[in-house]
């Protein structure tokens, strides 16, 4: 969570090289930047590419090694994959990991932050898990949806960043 009072005091400039299909674009960061959004959902709304995820560093990553998983899969490496995010102004998104895995439900802006009520599949075991888990609930249309929050690093007409665990950065790029 972002302490406002650190973030109207500190003044965080971190530059970023992204690379794009015809240059290396350069953006300064500024995280007093989410206090002078004038209308955060309306900047959100429209559709975003993943460029890339960022160590603490600023390197681009494309493997995280998660020593947690060691002795549970065979392969403890994560390749990276996050979803392209299309933000539609009716309050509904999709998250497109691929073609034939979607993620959808609604979202609004909260305070520098989206947060997402990601529909659920009760039948799927995964459904049914995250059920008996107590991490879901029930929408006024009937439908089961999950909690989900993500904190707003950077904003502007074409990048959005957003914060992930292991302080890594998640950038995503307007399309055109």
């Amino acid at each position: 969570m972002v302490n406002k009072i650190l973030v109207k005091t500190i003044l965080l400039n971190i530059s970023i090289g992204i690379a794009s299909s015809n240059a290396q674009e350069i953006i300064s960061i500024n995280k007093t930047d989410l206090n002078n959004l004038k209308s955060p959902s309306v900047e959100l709304e429209g559709e975003w590419i993943f460029d890339g995820l960022y160590d603490p560093n600023f390197n681009k990553i494309d493997t995280v090694y998660h020593p947690e998983w060691e002795g549970l899969i065979p392969n403890p490496f994560e390749v990276i994959n996050r979803a392209d995010i299309n933000f539609l102004n009716d309050g509904s998104y999709s998250k497109r990991f691929t073609e034939r895995n979607i993620d959808k439900g609604y979202w609004l802006y909260e305070e520098g932050k989206i947060v997402y009520h990601l529909e659920i599949d009760e039948n799927s075991q995964i459904g049914k898990s995250l059920i008996d888990q107590g991490l879901t609930f029930k929408g006024e249309d009937g439908k089961t949806y999950q909690y989900i929050e993500e904190v707003i690093f950077h904003l502007s007409d074409s990048i959005l960043v957003i914060k992930e665990k292991k302080d890594y950065l998640r950038v995503l790029k307007r399309k055109p």
